[in-house]
């Protein structure tokens, strides 16, 4: 099993190298809504990385299936999904800034909202 995650990680480090990351970030995010609680963290970690040359060029990508996918992992109780769900919130909120909160109020519940707000204000990271 360790064997083929190394040799997953490295495929996905070769082809999020070699492709074009605006290709890649709807079918990445779909991955990772999609995955068990094993892969997620790897798949996010690449979201993770994706997320700012894509929104630099393509906001709207970012925000129609980035944002949601993140969105949905808050409620997740894995510890190693919810550390890269919170790298991945600050990471869309740097390059998102106050928007990212205001979909969140548009989108979330106030449970939701108070743990995206924990998260942000979180000096874990």
């Amino acid at each position: 099993d360790e064997q083929i995650r190394q040799k997953a990680s490295k495929t996905l480090n070769s082809l999020c190298n070699e492709v074009d990351s605006v290709y890649l970030v709807q079918n990445l995010s779909h991955c990772v809504k999609h995955s068990g609680p094993r892969s997620q963290p790897m798949l996010m970690e690449h979201l993770n990385f994706l997320v700012p040359s894509v929104y630099s060029r393509k906001q709207q990508l970012v925000n129609k299936y980035v944002v949601p996918v993140a969105f949905s992992m808050l409620n997740e109780k894995s510890t190693a999904v919810r550390m890269t769900t919170q790298k991945l919130m600050m990471t869309l909120h740097k390059s998102m800034g106050t928007q990212l909160l205001q979909l969140a109020d548009q989108h979330l519940g106030t449970g939701m909202q108070n743990r995206l707000h924990d998260m942000l204000a979180s000096d874990y990271m």
